[in-house]
């Protein structure tokens, strides 16, 4: 914070006050040219080592804040902004993960001295453990019933081959699907506050997508951008 208050100074662009709070610094200004000419210098002085974003910082006097009241927030439709939805790759999510469980499967069975053909992940989400004889399926079956709770099981036959076919119970593909969307959202959180942005809002909406809203709160002259760029980067990003 010191080295940008110096910086001001020898600028000679004024300020109203300079405060930090862990690692986040907080300059004031008395007008918008003001504040812009402050972050066009910071951002060139600094460089890439610290993130210079433009803000609007509620000024609510402390007594009227130990009564409860804190600034009015306008929301996209008063004060402009961004809103956008990003879909996650739920279908991938549920895919690696049963990737992980049929490397899983077959480090068990090898352990376990039970014999098989092989485990193999099919297009539609199912894993199909192959056998050559009945007697190593019901062996497996039941080796990986009391192993993987989360799995229902089900047989088959074709030929000389035994089949025991694996999926995962709709609770723990709602618990894959429901990480992989706050994984997302942590994500996107993150990229947000680096910016300092105020009011923003984030939800899941169902279970492929997640939103969030930001207020722009300056949208002139090119010292702008890097909010705006950042933002875009997070609408599109995919899992």
């Amino acid at each position: 914070m010191a080295q940008a208050v110096s910086l001001l100074e020898q600028e000679g662009i004024e300020y109203k006050s300079a405060e930090l709070e862990n690692t986040t610094g907080m300059l004031r200004f008395k007008d918008g040219d003001a504040q812009l000419l402050a972050r066009a210098a910071l951002a060139r002085a600094l460089g890439n080592d610290y993130v210079v974003a433009m803000n609007l910082a509620a000024t609510t006097p402390d007594w009227l804040t130990s009564l409860g009241a804190g600034p009015m927030t306008l929301g996209l439709d008063l004060r402009g902004g961004v809103h956008f939805l990003m879909e996650v790759d739920t279908v991938q999510a549920v895919t690696q993960r049963l990737e992980v469980y049929a490397s899983d499967i077959r480090t068990t069975l090898r352990e376990q001295r039970i014999r098989y053909r092989s485990v193999e992940l099919n297009d539609d989400g199912l894993l199909a453990a192959r056998f050559a004889d009945a007697e190593a399926l019901e062996q497996a079956q039941s080796r990986l019933r009391r192993d993987f709770p989360e799995f229902t099981f089900a047989t088959a036959q074709e030929d000389d081959a035994w089949f025991l076919l694996i999926t995962l119970n709709e609770q723990t593909v709602g618990e894959i699907e429901d990480y992989a969307i706050q994984q997302n959202l942590t994500t996107l959180r993150n990229r947000v506050n680096e910016l300092g942005v105020a009011e923003h809002w984030f939800s899941a909406r169902g279970v492929i997508a997640s939103s969030c809203s930001c207020p722009v709160f300056r949208m002139r002259q090119q010292p702008s951008g890097l909010s705006v760029r950042q933002l875009i980067w997070s609408s599109v990003w995919r899992r």
